[in-house]
């Protein structure tokens, strides 16, 4: 049987920077990659709280990034899953004739945990790898740029190059990451269609929810939604791809079939296609974004027909409702009052006079008690 490989030794040599830190955070081990990298000793960290040995600096606290490391490494002890901070600034301390200085730098970490026997996390490994190189600072802004021409590296520099290389790829994922939960998070539904055949590109978590979660990625809309054919959505697709122009529909009937072999749904969409141009200025996908809008749909579909229904019961019984504004004398009625009285009229003097006389006359005496004594009448 071939002998165990030595992790140590492993972890000792490994060209990549590791500090191993127990659950309080007090240094355990550190690799002679991570020593060359922050320009300290081992004795000088081994068993001390990470944030003694990698301080702040007080003359600008800001460049050393502390609570987001912190914040880091606990959500990585908590959740077991590992945690990365792609770009942060975080000044390393380095001892000198004239004392401790602070020497500015950037950095791309990943917080790993690591789980012993019983299945909970034993102690958590920070790779950390510089990428001051690929960035100049602002000072004015606090903003880090890419440099766009770093400085010339010999040979043996090359490895560092990689390192680089890696950081930026890692950052780059992390940015990706980040987009694409905000892409599956948005409460509306979105999708991306690509080409003449409008192939689904991407969906996010919201447009499934609207039309099932089946397989739509890399087919077209029609191939992967055959119920929705016929329902004039290939027209509005083929116009927005032909003339560049969007097109905003609000209410819109969409009837899908969420689960395979079930039910056709009858849903309702606010929505959005927006044009999505390639460099020669012509339309090559479109943007899709909306909401499903069913419920508010259905409830004034209910409010209307309640409305009607009502209306239908009050011609029937001959009634009449009307708002009066007392200052101006206007009269709002219902669409019913040419129906009921035979006229319409906005004004209460006007309508008064197609009332007899006297009984005119009682019903605006009527009318100014209620008025006066703030009660009603009949």
């Amino acid at each position: 049987m071939s002998p165990l490989p030595d992790f140590q030794a492993l972890f000792r040599v490994s060209p990549y920077p590791y500090l191993v830190m127990d659950l309080e955070l007090n240094i355990i081990g550190v690799n002679d990659a991570y020593l060359r990298a922050t320009g300290r000793i081992e004795g000088d960290l081994l068993g001390r709280y990470v944030f003694d040995a990698f301080p702040q600096n007080p003359d600008d606290p800001d460049s050393t990034a502390i609570e987001e490391v912190r914040s880091s490494l606990l959500y990585a002890i908590e959740s077991g899953q590992p945690h990365t901070t792609a770009f942060l600034r975080y000044s390393v301390p380095r001892e000198t004739a004239q004392g401790k200085v602070f020497d500015e730098r950037f950095w791309s970490t990943v917080h790993t945990p690591v789980k012993g026997a019983d299945g909970k996390v034993a102690f958590v490994a920070q790779n950390a790898i510089d990428v001051t190189d690929l960035y100049r600072f602002d000072r004015t802004s606090h903003v880090a740029a890419v440099e766009t021409a770093p400085p010339a590296r010999s040979v043996a520099d090359h490895f560092t190059h990689a390192q680089m290389h890696e950081a930026m790829s890692r950052i780059i994922n992390e940015e990706r990451s980040h987009l694409r939960n905000l892409f599956n998070q948005a409460p509306g539904f979105i999708a991306v269609l690509t080409g003449e055949q409008h192939v689904f590109e991407m969906v996010n978590e919201a447009y499934y929810q609207l039309v099932g979660h089946r397989e739509l990625i890399g087919k077209p809309v029609w191939q992967a939604l055959p119920e929705v054919q016929g329902q004039g959505y290939e027209e509005l697709l083929d116009r927005v791809t032909s003339t560049g122009e969007p097109f905003v529909g609000r209410g819109i009937k969409l009837r899908v079939q969420p689960v395979a072999g079930g039910p056709v749904s009858e849903r309702y969409i606010d929505m959005l296609y927006q044009p999505v141009f390639g460099n020669d200025g012509k339309a090559i996908g479109i943007f899709v974004q909306g909401h499903d809008v069913t419920d508010a749909v259905t409830a004034q579909f209910a409010q209307r027909e309640s409305a009607e229904r009502l209306s239908d019961g009050m011609n029937a019984a001959r009634m009449l409702v009307w708002d009066w504004d007392v200052a101006s004398s206007r009269m709002d009625f219902l669409d019913n009052a040419a129906l009921v009285l035979g006229r319409s009229e906005n004004n209460i003097d006007l309508m008064s006079q197609s009332i007899h006389s006297e009984d005119a006359a009682r019903l605006i005496r009527s009318r100014a008690r209620a008025i006066a004594d703030k009660g009603g009448y009949q």
